[in-house]
């Protein structure tokens, strides 16, 4: 994960850009998760979202793989 910060205007970014929504994975249906250029967007029920690029960003994104990357955006920003 790098470049990973909190974007406050992501209803806003996403009037002017295009952004592919993925199903989110079993478990993790509280959270909506967005693919966008090189990114990844996440975003929880309380409409915070976080972006982050993968530099070897060519997986499936599977229940593990989401698991993985909330438990490091949690320890990061424990109130996301």
């Amino acid at each position: 994960m790098e470049n990973l910060c909190v974007i406050t205007d992501f209803e806003e970014i996403t009037m002017t850009r295009k952004f592919h929504q993925i199903e989110s994975p079993r478990g993790l249906e509280q959270y909506s998760i967005f693919i966008g250029g090189n990114f990844i967007f996440i975003r929880n029920e309380r409409n915070m979202t976080v972006r982050f690029h993968l530099p070897n960003f060519g997986t499936t994104i599977t229940e593990e793989v989401a698991s993985g990357w909330l438990r490091k955006i949690k320890t990061m920003y424990p109130s996301f």
